[in-house]
Order: C-alpha cells, then structure tokens, then sequence
C-alpha cells in the first residue's frame, strides 16, 4: 500500500466540496493538471478519513489506498442501497460458509449486519458502515485497515479491474506459447534421466517470453484477414498482459516431462524390452496425456469454480507478469521508491 502523510484537522476537507473539486477545466496546462490532481486526491483523502472516522478506524490515516482506488470505492458507498447490500452479504455467506480461508470475525461481521442495526447506532451510521463494508469486498478487496481483505496475499497481487479492450488471444500469443512449450519440453525430457539435470521452469520462460513479445510487437507487420467480422492480424498493437498471461498459461500446461516417459525408458533400459515401437511410444503418450486432461476437465467443478478454491502457487507467476507488464507509479511504500519493474530487472541481473 502507498504510504501517506498523517492527515490533520487543518486538512479536513468537506466531502460536498468533491464535485466542485471534479468539476474544474480538463484542458488546462500540464502544470495545471498536476495541481487539480492533487487537488482531487486531497478532497478524497479527507472523504475517506472522515469516512474512518465515522467508522471508528484512525490506522486508515496511514494506510491510504492510491486516488483511483479511493474514487472506486467512494463512488460505489454512494451508489449502493441497503437491499443489495443485504443480498450480497447473505450470497457471500452461503457461498463460503466452508471456506477456511474467510476469517471468522468477517463472517461474524457480516451476519451482525444482516441482523440490523445495534442498540447504540443510528440508522443512518448502520447504513453508512455496511454500504462500506460491502462496497470493499465488492469492488475493490486490497484496501487495508478497517477494510481488510479476505484473501490478502491474493488482493496484493491480482488487479481488481479488467480491461476488456487489452488484446489477448492473439496469433502471437499462441505461436510463441507453442515454440516455447517445445523448447521448455524439449530441454525438460532431454535432461529428465540425464546428470547434471537442467530443468527450465516456467518462471525462466516467463522472462523469456517477455522480450520475444516485444520484440514481435516491433518487428511484425501489421498483416492480417478477418474470419467472422473480427479482424486477426499478426502485429495488431504493443504486446499486453494478457498476451503474455496466455502465453505462459501455454507453457504451463507442457513444462513439466510426461510421466509416461519413466514407463518408456524402464521397460527399455531395465526389462530390456525390444517390442516397443515408435507408434506404441506415441499413442501410449498420447492416451495418458488425454486421460489426464480429461480428468482435469472433470474436476473443474470441485477444484476450480469454487470460490473458496484458492491455488497460492500461481500467486509468484501472476506477480512476475505483472511486474513485467503493467509496471508502477512512481510512490513511496515503506520508505522505498522502487518499482517492482526495476527491482526484478536489478534482481535478474545481480
């Protein structure tokens, strides 16, 4: 999380004053802009601080999200009515009354809303207090303080909005997806038996693949056809996150050496089998590889689609890509100034 300056009561800020503060001229000068961006992030910090303090939470003061955030969830509190807040608690309960990873004072705090308002609180500091609480765990999880995540490590890493315009199934994703999930595979099976072994993972491909998309996105022509009305071309803009997510999604699936290939090479060097053929070699690959997929598919319904289904070890990938990909604005966390771009790059090459 950003780190912000303490707030103080010299500081304070009228909420009402936000839509006047919005509502200055877009087209003025750089110097300009940079004042009415300050300007509106000073009008959110005092909302959203006199929000905590309505609240009952002074840590917000230090643990002040970035101002698009802020203006996500301020815009949501004020959109949100109490009937839908009743039904997004009461769905969220029934949806993870066995999920572990849900804290039990989160649980507990939802069902003391469900059941109304307390004695010592007012209808409207009720309503204020669960319009906020749903508005966070709704639309944006990673604030922190009176706003803690469910799932922390997931909220730090994973972006809490989409882009459905950012280029993702290209032709490009896919062609270098499929060239280096033959060389990881490749390398993988060479060296399975063999010593010393080397084994490309696929956070080595990762980095890889990064500039292989950039280079694609600068030297590809912009050729394409259209199948459907939807145009496909082989250089159809910058290569995105997205692209880059398929990209090692596709080498995910093949990094690893089929276990069947332990099976080949015991019957071949201990039992000193002479009867297995070329063919024999391909369809018994080809048959537990399908049986596995196939199982896979199967049990999407209990390991995948369940909200509580929560797999940590794609958390170090989705960071990797993001650092590559999005990068950071340039803010002081903890004392550092770092992006997490840089730090990777000084990382990799120490």
């Amino acid at each position: 999380m950003s780190y912000r300056k303490p707030y103080t009561e010299g500081e304070a800020i009228d909420p009402a004053d936000r839509s006047s503060s919005s509502a200055h001229s877009i087209h003025e000068d750089e110097k300009g802009g940079v004042i009415e961006t300050a300007r509106r992030q000073s009008v959110l910090e005092g909302e959203v601080v006199h929000l905590a303090e309505k609240l009952d939470d002074q840590n917000v003061k230090e643990h002040l999200a970035p101002i698009e955030d802020l203006e996500q969830v301020i815009d949501k509190i004020d959109a949100l009515t109490i009937e839908e807040c009743r039904a997004f608690a009461a769905k969220f309960l029934e949806d993870h009354d066995f999920d572990y990873n849900v804290d039990a004072s989160q649980r507990s705090k939802l069902q003391h809303f469900l059941n109304g308002p307390l004695e010592s609180q007012s209808e409207d500091e009720y309503e204020l207090a669960f319009k906020s609480e749903v508005a966070i765990m709704k639309y944006y999880t990673p604030l922190e303080s009176h706003f803690e995540s469910t799932w922390r490590p997931e909220a730090d890493i994973v972006c809490s909005d989409d882009d459905p315009n950012m280029l993702c199934e290209t032709l490009r994703a896919h062609l270098l997806g499929y060239i280096w999930a033959c060389v990881a595979q490749f390398i993988n099976s060479l060296f399975n038996s063999r010593f010393p072994n080397v084994y490309l993972t696929s956070t080595t491909a990762q980095v890889l693949l990064y500039p292989c998309g950039k280079f694609l996105a600068w030297a590809l022509p912009d050729w394409g056809f259209k199948i459907g009305g939807v145009r496909h071309s082989l250089n159809p803009g910058p290569w995105t996150y997205k692209e880059q997510v398929l990209s090692t999604v596709i080498i995910n699936v093949s990094v690893t050496s089929a276990y069947v290939f332990w099976n080949i090479q015991t019957q071949e060097v201990y039992y000193l089998d002479k009867w297995l053929t070329p063919g024999y070699k391909i369809l018994l690959l080809l048959a537990t590889q399908m049986m596995g997929l196939g199982f896979a598919g199967l049990l999407r319904r209990f390991a995948v689609y369940p909200m509580e289904s929560i797999w940590p070890t794609i958390l170090p990938t989705l960071a990797l890509n993001r650092a590559l990909l999005q990068g950071d604005k340039k803010e002081t966390i903890h004392g550092w100034k770092i992006s997490m771009y840089k730090f990777f790059w000084i990382a990799f090459g120490g």
